[in-house]
């Protein structure tokens, strides 16, 4: 299948303003860079999106079938971590416990950069708001 020129320059011009809106969303200050960072920032977005979730939801979500066992284990590990970080500041509050494990609730929608936890100063720091939150043990 051949594209006519009229359809390749629409295309163009599409993938021309898709980079001219990219441009102008904000980027955060942290920029993940290590995978647990990347996953962090990937289980923000959706309990922004879908704001009720157990940890099993989230995994079956974010992750690949085709990852490996110990790819799963240690993103299950960073994850567990990252939600209880995130209840214990104040953002997540536990619902009921289902088939799938216990279930958390987003209460704390602060915006679209995901929340740093600080483990050494046991607090998490919120790229939206500027400000810190103590982790409350």
């Amino acid at each position: 299948m051949s594209l006519s020129r009229a359809s390749v320059l629409i295309m163009c011009d599409a993938a021309d303003r898709m980079d001219a809106c990219a441009a102008q969303i904000p980027q955060p200050k942290h920029k993940p860079d290590s995978v647990s960072s990347k996953l962090q920032c990937r289980t923000w977005n959706l309990l922004r999106i879908r704001p009720k979730a157990s940890l099993q939801e989230l995994i079956d979500t974010l992750l690949d079938a085709d990852q490996s066992t110990a790819e799963k284990t240690s993103a299950r590990g960073t994850l567990q971590k990252y939600l209880r970080a995130l209840q214990q500041a104040g953002y997540l509050v536990d619902l009921q416990r289902t088939a799938k494990g216990k279930r958390f609730a987003l209460i704390r929608n602060t915006g679209p950069f995901a929340p740093i936890v600080q483990v050494r100063h046991h607090r998490v720091y919120d790229q939206n708001e500027k400000r810190h939150y103590d982790i409350q043990k």
